[in-house]
């Protein structure tokens, strides 16, 4: 039976007809020698893909229920249509179609069968944000169920993350998938936990969500990036305030680098103030300085920002190099070319100017024997963190002990340890008064209070909310 003319009807959703055509026994109702899909697949599969209709969706559940009672498989699986291997209940998951998912998951249909690439129905509605259907889905699966891994390497919470494009509907089938039980470590086949694949698409309100959430945020991936690496660095505040250790990964060197470069202030203040180290690193970041090293403080100088700069001297933040740097010709014959608006393009002649006077203020300045050995201390406990790992080190990316951990271990007094990872009041000046900052020896630091700036709640989202 080639089922022609029940097909017809189950695509016009033309119940009535499809009535007659059961009540007549013409029919292969599983599809039998068919050259359609099964009459089940069909009421599914035959309409558009992302038509929602409470209406069109009342009429296909009207028209399963028909089939069902004349015996058609729950289980049947489409031979035709895409995706191939799937189940009625999968594919009205994918389509949206709750009243279809309710009703064949109440009449018995099997939630663990997976189509060809192994997608559950969650996964699809996942995919496809289905909001209903995934709340649905959810109270009705296992937790070993949400967390089924398909021919990917995907998961529920993987797909969602990944989907989302920080909508409102992709967020809240997140969070009910999380709330299911699902495994916020799982890792795709790059590699990915929900966390960073989030955080490289830039969906900050998916990742706070998956913070909030428990995700770690000290994971370190098999390359060695770490959600911290891969961040737009306009987020790193909000990301740190759940760091344990950010000093876990060598891939992080350049954090404190990258964020002067980017000048992001609020995210610079917030590294210093969680224990980053000053390191440095490789000086081809500037050849045209022809420098062994690069520090932050020498990338706040020859990137021409004097703010940064006075940040990181009031802070002590700098390295064994950056103290004998005041007399190195090559920085001071950069920021000279500057001054004389010789520099090269986006560099501001009177930034230049001011750099200049930072670099005399080092020059002239007479540390105390306390802060050189501060910064002789924090030099060698950061230098297997700056070193470049070698290629067959076990776990070459991972740093242990840590920078952080270093430091705790040391047996000197807590005040002391806080002055190593600049758990001062100098490190809690505000990012937008840096400007103000008085190089001179001075208790009088005032903190922020909420600005919203320093904490990064000012940064405009860019996911589409709607």
């Amino acid at each position: 039976m080639r089922n022609s003319k029940l097909i017809k009807a189950i695509r016009k959703l033309d119940t009535e007809t499809v009535k007659l055509v059961l009540a007549s026994g013409k029919f292969a109702i599983n599809g039998e020698n068919s050259r359609h899909d099964p009459p089940l697949i069909e009421s599914i599969a035959s309409t558009h893909l992302g038509d929602d209709d409470e209406a069109a969706d009342s009429k296909r559940c009207e028209i399963l229920k028909l089939l069902v009672r004349y015996g058609a498989d729950l289980n049947v699986l489409n031979v035709r249509s895409w995706p191939l291997g799937a189940t009625a209940v999968v594919l009205a998951a994918e389509r949206g179609y709750l009243k279809c998912v309710q009703f064949l998951t109440e009449a018995g249909a099997d939630l663990r069968i997976v189509c060809g690439r192994g997608n559950t129905a969650l996964l699809v509605a996942a995919r496809e944000s289905r909001t209903a259907c995934v709340e649905y889905l959810t109270r009705h699966m296992s937790p070993s169920l949400v967390n089924h891994v398909n021919a990917r390497g995907d998961t529920a919470l993987l797909v969602a993350a990944s989907n989302s494009h920080g909508k409102k509907a992709g967020i809240a089938c997140l969070q009910h998938i999380i709330n299911a039980g699902a495994d916020l470590e799982v890792r795709d086949n790059a590699g990915n936990t929900a966390l960073t694949i989030a955080l490289k698409q830039k969906y900050s309100a998916v990742a706070t969500l998956l913070v909030e959430k428990g995700a770690l945020v000290n994971t370190v991936l098999d390359d060695g990036k770490t959600p911290l690496t891969v961040a737009d660095i306009s987020y790193v505040p909000k990301l740190l305030r759940h760091v344990v250790d950010p000093t876990t990964s060598r891939r992080d060197q350049w954090c404190v680098h990258r964020a002067v470069l980017e000048r992001q202030n609020n995210a610079v203040r917030a590294l210093v103030r969680y224990g980053f180290p000053a390191l440095d690193l490789d000086g081809k970041l500037f050849p045209q300085l022809n420098l062994s090293f690069a520090s932050p403080l020498v990338v706040a100088l020859v990137s021409g920002e004097p703010d940064i700069a006075k940040y990181f001297i009031t802070n002590r933040f700098f390295t064994l190099n950056d103290i004998k740097m005041c007399w190195k010709q090559e920085i001071r014959e950069s920021l000279l070319f500057a001054s004389n608006g010789e520099a090269r393009i986006g560099f501001e002649i009177n930034t230049a100017s001011h750099n200049l006077k930072n670099l005399d203020f080092l020059a002239r300045k007479l540390f105390s024997l306390q802060d050189l050995c501060l910064v002789t201390i924090s030099s060698t406990l950061s230098e297997p963190f700056a070193h470049e790992p070698t290629q067959g080190e076990h776990d070459r990316w991972v740093c242990r002990p840590t920078f952080l951990e270093r430091v705790q271990r040391l047996g000197i007094p807590q005040v002391l340890k806080d002055a190593l990872l600049h758990k001062t009041p100098a490190s809690d000046v505000c990012c937008g008064r840096w400007g103000d900052i008085d190089l001179e020896p001075t208790e009088n630091f005032s903190g922020c209070y909420g600005c919203g700036k320093c904490a990064g709640e000012d940064q405009s989202e860019q996911e589409d909310k709607n």
